[in-house]
C-alpha cells in the first residue's frame, strides 16, 4: 500500500540460548534435511541468534505458561509449570483459556505479591518456531 509502518514497542518475553548454543548447532549437524538447504539455514539462523524474542500477541497458539500477580511481578516457576504441564497433557492446551488463573495454578498457590491471591495470566503465545523446534 506505500503506507508506512508504525512501530509499537511492547513489553516481550526473551529466551537466551548462549549457554547451550554450541549443543544445538552440533545436534542440527547430526540431522538430515530434506531440502538439505534447511540445515544451513537453521544452522546459520541459531549461530547468529542473541536473545530470542520468544512472545507473541496472537489470538490464537501455545500459551506462556506465565501468570502475573496483584502488583505485577510475573510468576514463572517451576512448580506453576509443571502443574500447567499436567493440566495439559490431559486437557490440552485449550485449557489456558477454558480456565481461570486460579485454576490452573497449584491447589493452594500463594505469592507475597498478591495478598489476596488474585493472578492473571499471560495473554501472549510462544513463538511457533520457538515451540516446533522444541
Amino acid at each position: 500500500t506505500k503506507k508506512p509502518v508504525i512501530y509499537r514497542a511492547t513489553t516481550q518475553w526473551f529466551a537466551s540460548i548462549d549457554a547451550f548454543r554450541d549443543q544445538i548447532l552440533a545436534e542440527i549437524e547430526k540431522a538430515n534435511f530434506t531440502p538439505s538447504w534447511g540445515k544451513t539455514r537453521l544452522y546459520n539462523m541459531i549461530k547468529d541468534r542473541g536473545d530470542w524474542v520468544i512472545s507473541r500477541q496472537r489470538a490464537w497458539g501455545v500459551p506462556l505458561p506465565i501468570f502475573y500477580a496483584e502488583d505485577g511481578t510475573p510468576i514463572v516457576s517451576k512448580e506453576t509449570i509443571e502443574h500447567i504441564a499436567q493440566i495439559f497433557e490431559k486437557e490440552g492446551s485449550n485449557a489456558w483459556y477454558t480456565h481461570t488463573a486460579e485454576e490452573l495454578l497449584p491447589a493452594g498457590f500463594k505469592s507475597e505479591h498478591s495478598p489476596n491471591g488474585k493472578f492473571k495470566k499471560e495473554t501472549d503465545i510462544l513463538d511457533v518456531w520457538f515451540d516446533s523446534g522444541s
